[in-house]
């Protein structure tokens, strides 16, 4: 389980209103509750975490301590004031087309699974197409007490469920400035990490590759903010010329000057980070085309990967990788917070912290490797 952010509430706040919902779902006054270690087990936190959480609730004097038996509920609490009876989980594109993309697919899957141990309805709902009022007067219908945007970016959209009165929480989008509680990948960091791994290697000049996505200012703009920020923070040279990749993955004029220049010689970029996966892929081809090797002639890494670059056999690439189940997990637990302390919902901010994977990186090549224009 990661660690919520310094805008978000600590672990064990976290635990101790999970604790209360199973309370107020499957116990009365005067039951046992399980063991602390089986607790954690099930709430998939550590026992610290849970230790903590159980104090302040025998300080609520919602459970107590019995000596030789272990803790009971002292105070019965009210299903009907904890339990998320039914959510809402809203797509941009149609709910087939975007089920289709794997990193939404695991967010959805983690929240499924928690709406199964919760007991809560689930509605999937679009706002694709014409009629997107309409559809969203029909995702408030009666009964809906929370909805998910997953993948939502458009501004027209996000504003108008902004000014709903039910709880609603964006996932992968960054929607602070609208007032909407998120949960977002810390893509920052996770282009730092990278940056600091290649420096660690001897890089001093690193370029940085993205490519020509209908949603980069969306998805990539913290991941080349981060970039700039860790190169100036650790004193590197950043390639002066940007490049942005065709989705088609042919040569433009960006791409061809910047593979002109990682053969220029004593001052050429000796490494490049890509804004993710993909546009780390797509680069490496076209440096293939130009017999340019990764790593041997340039270091290739990647801000930001999803969950299905662990597979075996797609190894190689130095990346960070972020768990899109976990991003569906905070985002059903901030739902279940607003029913529960709606206070501590207000403004919250979830960041899903990078996994550093080591792959394919290299110091700088020999000066004479470099000296070659590409064919």
């Amino acid at each position: 389980m990661p660690k919520y952010s310094a805008s978000y509430e600590p672990v064990h706040k976290h635990v101790q209103e999970r604790i209360k919902s199973m309370i107020a779902r499957n116990f009365s006054t005067g039951d046992l509750l399980p063991k602390y270690r089986d607790l954690a087990k099930t709430l998939g936190v550590g026992l610290p975490a849970v230790t903590r959480a159980m104090r302040s609730l025998a300080e609520e004097g919602i459970v107590k301590p019995v000596r030789r038996k272990g803790t009971i509920v002292n105070r019965e609490l009210k299903p009907k004031d904890m339990r998320l009876a039914r959510i809402s989980l809203v797509f941009e594109t149609t709910v087939a087309r975007a089920l289709l993309r794997s990193y939404v697919a695991s967010i959805c899957g983690s929240i499924f699974e928690r709406t199964e141990e919760f007991r809560t309805d689930i509605q999937l709902a679009s706002v694709h197409g014409r009629y997107k009022q309409t559809r969203i007067r029909e995702i408030l219908a009666p009964g809906t007490q929370g909805i998910a945007l997953l993948g939502l970016s458009r501004e027209d959209y996000l504003k108008a469920f902004a000014s709903v009165t039910i709880p609603v929480v964006s996932a992968d989008h960054d929607t602070r400035a609208l007032g909407i509680p998120c949960v977002i990948c810390d893509d920052g960091a996770g282009t730092a990490t990278v940056v600091e791994h290649l420096a660690s290697l001897g890089h001093r000049h690193i370029a940085y590759v993205e490519r020509d996505q209908w949603n980069w200012e969306v998805r990539g703009l913290a991941r080349r903010a981060g970039f700039a920020a860790s190169m100036k923070a650790l004193d590197l040279l950043p390639c002066k010329h940007p490049c942005r990749l065709n989705q088609d993955e042919g040569m433009n004029p960006m791409a061809a000057q910047l593979i002109r220049a990682l053969c220029s010689g004593k001052s050429a970029p000796t490494a490049v980070v890509a804004d993710d996966e993909v546009s780390a892929g797509m680069f490496r081809r076209l440096l293939a085309r130009q017999k340019l090797g990764v790593p041997e002639d340039v270091s290739l890494a990647a801000s930001g990967a999803g969950e299905e670059m662990s597979t075996p056999g797609r190894g190689g690439l130095t990346r960070c990788q972020f768990d899109f189940a976990q991003m569906g997990q905070r985002v059903f637990d901030l739902l279940e917070l607003a029913r529960i302390s709606p206070a501590s919902f207000e403004g919250a901010v979830v960041a899903i912290p990078p996994t550093f994977i080591q792959g394919e990186t290299t110091g700088p090549p020999p000066l004479s490797a470099r000296s070659r224009l590409p064919g």
